[in-house]
């Protein structure tokens, strides 16, 4: 994933005896001058997907368990339910961000 423009990665774990509500852990690692460091940890539940982070970092897009698209607000553990269903707007495909960073290594 893109977060506040660096590569980052999100490592999540389910506790799937609470399903449906999921509660779900979450680790977003940065990659910051050639090594990854946590930035944060944060829980939340009924979520399934992660989908995008807003620019500035502070809110995260998820797929809920119901197909809903769903805001969290990652200051205050906040969930906010759109309205949308995330399952028929995306069609037959996974909409995705895939963040181009230059490489670390010369090619010549």
């Amino acid at each position: 994933m893109e977060y506040k423009g660096l590569l980052s990665a999100l490592a999540c774990w389910y506790d799937e005896d609470q399903y449906p509500a999921m509660l779900s852990k979450y680790e977003l690692w940065i990659m910051s001058d050639g090594s990854w460091k946590k930035e944060s940890i944060f829980h939340t539940r009924g979520v399934q997907k992660p989908l995008w982070f807003s620019q500035d970092g502070k809110l995260l897009y998820f797929a809920s368990v119901t197909d809903e698209l769903v805001m969290f607000d990652r200051a205050t553990g906040e969930l906010k339910y759109l309205g949308i269903d995330w399952f028929s707007s995306r069609g037959k495909i996974d909409p995705m961000m895939i963040p181009f960073f230059e490489s670390f290594v010369q090619l010549n």
